[in-house]
């Protein structure tokens, strides 16, 4: 009989041992999320927490189109920190363009160097790579939209922002954060994982812009042949 009861507290110590090894490991396989619940958070909480992702974002992929007061803004860019380049359309005007640290590239037809209001060397800019600074206007405007540091959101310019309802954008949850001061509204991603930013859109505005590529977005490199705006003559007129 001692036999039996033996191997009968055996039997149960191994059963009682699995269960907690069992539990031990399924605890181990959820890890701990800080962001889980990011909508029951107030609206300054979910904005700092998804600045405080975006600050550690290397580059990031930015495409939309936004039609405001008439203008036609469309974006297919690579964002990243002091760098970045891509596409700019204002309307009809088309713009290339690669960041790196202060010296900006463009590369635009005749007309587009027409209306950013450089008609006395478009002839000689068309269709070429052309480096110069972003201290200079408005080629500092561009630049704001290709380094992460600099754009409005990042520089604290939104100021108090509301939490409106949240709502679904392609199958993702998010939570929109509108800006008081400037009308901006910041679309949050809510749910399992970090509050990364989806997209962004100015007041009154039809259209937004998208974000993507977190991380996987590939910077553009600076061209290997350009000229010195400064150095272009002014076409002599006839």
């Amino acid at each position: 009989m001692w036999r039996r009861l033996r191997s009968r507290r055996g039997i149960c110590a191994f059963v009682v041992t699995a269960t907690i090894l069992v539990c031990c490991s399924c605890a181990k396989t959820i890890p701990y999320d800080p962001y889980l619940g990011e909508s029951s958070k107030s609206a300054q909480t979910i904005l700092l927490d998804a600045l405080n992702v975006f600050s550690s974002v290397y580059s990031v992929r930015e495409q939309g189109t936004e039609s405001l007061d008439g203008i036609t803004v469309s974006v297919n860019i690579v964002a990243g920190r002091h760098g970045g380049g891509g596409t700019i359309r204002l309307g009809p005007t088309s713009l290339n363009l690669v960041l790196q640290g202060n010296d900006l590239y463009i590369r635009a037809d005749a007309t587009s160097w027409d209306r950013i209001g450089f008609a006395g060397k478009s002839p000689n800019l068309a269709d070429r790579w052309v480096r110069t600074s972003t201290r200079l206007q408005p080629f500092g405007a561009f630049a704001e939209k290709l380094d992460l540091t600099q754009l409005l959101f990042m520089r604290g310019s939104i100021g108090h922002v509301v939490k409106e309802p949240s709502t679904s954008m392609d199958g993702i949850s998010v939570i929109p954060l509108r800006s008081d001061s400037t009308g901006l509204t910041l679309y949050v991603r809510d749910g399992r994982g970090a509050p990364a930013l989806i997209a962004t859109k100015d007041a009154g505005a039809s259209g937004m812009i998208r974000f993507s590529d977190y991380n996987t977005a590939e910077l553009p490199v600076a061209p290997s042949a350009s000229v010195d705006l400064a150095s272009v003559p002014t076409v002599q007129q006839q």
